[in-house]
């Protein structure tokens, strides 16, 4: 999908695998806001729900759970510095 009909937005998710808390964060490029936070809570599960063979942040081993905190929009320069330094990876959805 080519980036020039869409916008870069930032998505916060909390991590839970068994007994440790992290934060994974991912720049979607989507048409509005609205279909980032679809694909986000789409993506994520609670324990013992789509664990073992779905979610984007799943590890498949049945201990881990994911909450999307935040959708926040990006200009294209911040979602190019993020993706450059390492701190937030790209997806076309």
């Amino acid at each position: 999908m080519d980036k020039k009909n869409l916008n870069p937005y930032l998505l916060d998710v909390l991590i839970r695998d068994g007994e440790h808390e992290h934060y994974s964060h991912v720049v979607v490029w989507a048409k509005n806001i609205a279909q980032a936070n679809r694909w986000g809570e789409k993506n994520t599960s609670r324990y013992g729900e789509l664990d073992a063979t779905d979610g984007y942040f799943s590890y498949g081993d049945g201990c881990t759970a994911s909450n999307l905190k935040s959708v926040t929009a990006l200009s294209n320069a911040e979602a190019k510095t993020l993706e450059d330094m390492g701190v937030a990876y790209g997806l076309n959805i």
